[in-house]
């Protein structure tokens, strides 16, 4: 039986998440959650429609009430799940190609499900257990209720409107997913002019060629048409990334170090400290701390974010990838939200975006790559960890190897830092040679 992961249930649609899984997990849910009304949305992936009709079918048949949103991002799920006290679900599999899915579940107060209670839900699946009236069905709102459909977008609007970005002109990817019609409008209040790429999505063309997963279309986009950036949101607008007006990558890495150093000097810095993984650049720690800034670091993982946050009591923390959390907001990544307060800073500093993120940080020579393998992705980095520490170390106080077994995929992620490419290069080379007898 599929079981949950890093972030929520998450496989091949049909193959291994079926619609009869769909239903058992909506059903468990249900039961073991015990609220009496849920929220559900999805993405705009060909399967989504069908796995969301299939929770639907779980949930009502524990005796529960589920209110579906149609094509959401995962945050709208996440807002109106605490506003009103109710569980939700959200049909993503986020940054992965159409073929997959999955099914991320929140609490009834907006927040992703702690390990136990993912636990207890996978071990009603195993069960079957039985609601107390089995006769008793729930109601399926298919079209949901349209206050609560359009409540998340009247609350980035009204924040958005706040803001004089009338002296800018972005483009805006939505990658044919959850927020191609959110991401666009919602940045259009804030007076940018606004250049919508990849907002048709078919079922079929999510995150593929654009999206926050490959920015070779937006940075195209920016360069001819001499606009002023460009912002990229993945499958389900969790994470944020930017291009600048040369076409050139702005990642999260840059945009938190931009909205820490923004917030601190404006007060507004919670407990005046971050949260950030052990995947971050350490440029971005560096200029942190050089700023007064504390850091807290945490393993890869925006759960992982989420509780470090929870821990320190810090209210912005965040990850390479663009998955950011401004914690005031909402306790989980938000990628409009995010794309409102990057552009809030850029109008507000008056400079391009380039200048802006070369004064909050300047990012050490660092590769990511990911190897394919046909073993357990945690067995292979556990069984390679001696040989990876003598790399480490001879990269010196200034460079470093990660490697890390991805959660959803069957994929070891390498990073390598070095305060020079040449060392890098030879890292990266030494790590690939140790991978190379593991590779699919």
């Amino acid at each position: 039986m599929l079981t949950f992961g890093t972030d929520g249930m998450r496989g091949e649609a049909n193959i291994e998440l079926t619609a009869e899984v769909a239903v058992m997990l909506g059903r468990a849910s249900a039961i073991e959650l015990s609220e009496s009304e849920w929220l559900l949305g999805w993405d705009t992936r060909i399967s989504s429609e069908m796995l969301a009709a299939a929770f639907c079918a779980g949930v009502a048949s524990a005796g529960k009430n589920i209110h579906a949103l149609g094509e959401v991002p995962t945050a709208a799920i996440a807002y109106s799940s605490r506003l009103h006290g109710m569980p939700g679900a959200m049909i993503t599999a986020s940054h992965n190609p159409y073929h997959d899915n999955g099914i991320k579940i929140f609490g009834r107060d907006g927040v992703k499900l702690r390990k136990d209670e993912e636990t207890r839900i996978e071990n009603s699946m195993l069960s079957g257990t039985e609601v107390q009236d089995p006769t008793r069905t729930g109601r399926i709102s298919w079209t949901g209720d349209e206050d609560l459909r359009g409540e998340y977008q009247r609350w980035l609007v009204e924040r958005a409107r706040r803001i004089d970005a009338s002296s800018l002109t972005i483009a805006v990817d939505s990658a044919n997913g959850a927020a191609y019609k959110i991401g666009p409008a919602v940045l259009t209040a804030t007076r940018a002019e606004v250049k919508p790429i990849a907002y048709s999505p078919n079922g079929y063309n999510i995150n593929a060629g654009c999206g926050s997963t490959d920015l070779t279309e937006l940075s195209k986009e920016v360069v001819e048409r001499g606009l002023d950036f460009g912002l990229a949101f993945d499958g389900d607008a969790d994470r944020l990334l930017a291009v600048d007006a040369h076409g050139e990558l702005v990642d999260g890495d840059e945009i938190i170090a931009i909205i820490a150093l923004h917030r601190a000097k404006h007060g507004r810095l919670i407990k005046n400290g971050v949260v950030v993984t052990e995947w971050s650049n350490s440029g971005l720690l560096r200029s942190l701390r050089n700023s007064g800034v504390e850091v807290a670091v945490c393993p890869v993982g925006d759960k992982a974010v989420a509780e470090a946050m929870d821990g320190t009591g810090f209210t912005l923390g965040g990850e390479q990838s663009g998955h950011i959390i401004m914690k005031e907001l909402l306790q989980v990544g938000d990628g409009v939200s995010t794309a409102i307060e990057l552009v809030g800073i850029v109008a507000d500093s008056g400079l391009p975006l380039r200048e802006v993120a070369r004064s909050a940080m300047r990012k050490i020579p660092q590769r990511t790559t990911k190897v394919e393998v046909a073993t357990a992705p945690t067995l292979v980095v556990r069984g390679l960890e001696p040989e990876r520490i003598a790399i480490d170390q001879a990269l010196g106080e200034g460079g470093r190897l990660v490697l890390r077994a991805s959660g959803t995929e069957e994929v070891v992620r390498v990073m390598v830092e070095a305060e020079d490419w040449d060392a890098l290069d030879r890292a990266e080379r030494r790590a690939q040679d140790l991978l190379q007898p593991y590779a699919r």
